[in-house]
């Protein structure tokens, strides 16, 4: 997010009616699709492991299953107009027919990512030629060194086994990215990843950020609410120094930072341009959800669905957000920031200041 005005300018120009791109039709062009919910890895906060997805896999054991390689090019050929897929799991890298999949979605016209904790690719014949199908790779690391990282994996030899195949990806010449989760104590460990990836010889053009959402298998952790926003920001701009694109995928409200920090904060893309779609075809909203309620695209068409789903429109309407945050003059900018960041239904950022915080910063009492 550009910042053009000061808190005070928005708050003194703030209008109770102004609106929140709810009556707009919304093309969706970036696609996370969910190929598989299998992973080697047993990160605790990974949606992978949530119980909302173990309940749901109970209940109809053939969603947890891997489909077949038609099923998943039968719903690729559904995404009309969809401009880019993001391959996502569970780790897609271990699908048995990964590269076919990319090679069929690549062929529909589509920009074509991965983001693989193991990058095995089963179906490859020749690693440095088939890894080319893809317009960009992406890993995630939890820290700037292997026994912290193989330690949430719960896989010894993981952050090894990262570095040595993000080598072969750069050396193929594909653009490389670090997907990185801020944690409490992590916050700081970023920048020393990345130089640890470039004396390896990995040109990493951009690292995306990401934020534990509590919906996911962190219901019981206090993920979120206690980094240091401070010293995150401040690795953020070092990371920027370093000539690395900084992308956050997971926006800080406003509100929780200072003005000399407002290019970290902004509103989620999700629900907007960007959507989710699982192994059979339901649309979602955000891909850290395993709800998937909007319809499936193999039903009707998915920028119809995008664009007369009620949960979406309550969501666009921002319905699920207090009237402190319904009020707030940054509330175009920042759209609650992170829905997610608390257990249970929609709600505001985690990360939101208190009321009499609120009210010093934009109202000056």
């Amino acid at each position: 997010m550009t910042q053009t005005h000061s808190i005070a300018d928005k708050a003194a120009s703030y209008s109770l009616d102004r609106k929140h791109n709810a009556e707009q039709n919304h093309t969706i062009e970036t696609v996370t699709f969910h190929i598989t919910w299998e992973c080697s890895h047993n990160c605790s906060f990974c949606y992978c492991k949530s119980s909302e997805l173990s309940d749901k896999i109970a209940q109809d054991s053939s969603y947890g299953k891997a489909p077949t390689f038609e099923q998943l090019a039968e719903i690729i050929d559904a995404m009309r107009d969809v401009q880019t897929i993001l391959f996502v799991g569970g780790d897609p890298g271990a699908y048995p027919n990964i590269i076919r999949l990319a090679k069929h979605a690549k062929k529909a016209g589509k920009t074509i990512g991965i983001l693989s904790n193991t990058l095995t690719l089963p179906d490859a014949k020749d690693f440095d030629k088939d890894i080319k199908v893809f317009d960009f790779v992406s890993v995630t690391f939890h820290a700037d060194n292997a026994k912290e990282h193989d330690a949430i994996c719960g896989k010894k030899g993981a952050f090894a086994n990262s570095v040595k195949k993000l080598k072969q990806v750069s050396d193929a010449g594909i653009d490389v990215s670090v997907t990185y989760n801020i944690r409490p104590g992590v916050e700081s460990k970023l920048v020393p990843l990345l130089e640890y990836l470039q004396k390896a010889g990995i040109d990493v053009k951009a690292a995306e950020i990401q934020r534990i959402s509590q919906k996911g298998g962190a219901t019981c952790g206090r993920t979120n609410d206690n980094v240091d926003l401070d010293k995150t920001c401040e690795e953020f701009k070092a990371v920027e120094n370093m000539g690395v694109e900084l992308i956050m995928c997971d926006k800080f409200p406003p509100c929780a930072l200072p003005e000399e920090h407002q290019q970290y904060a902004g509103a989620c893309d999700f629900g907007y341009t960007n959507g989710t779609v699982d192994m059979h075809g339901n649309l979602g909203r955000c891909g850290c959800e395993t709800d998937y309620l909007l319809g499936n695209i193999l039903e009707k068409d998915i920028q119809e669905l995008w664009n007369s789903a009620p949960q979406l429109a309550d969501w666009r309407n921002k319905k699920h957000l207090d009237k402190v945050c319904r009020r707030c003059p940054d509330l175009n900018d920042c759209g609650g920031a992170c829905c997610l960041t608390r257990p249970g239904e929609y709600s505001p950022d985690i990360l939101r200041p208190g009321l009499g915080t609120l009210r010093r910063r934009y109202f000056g009492r």
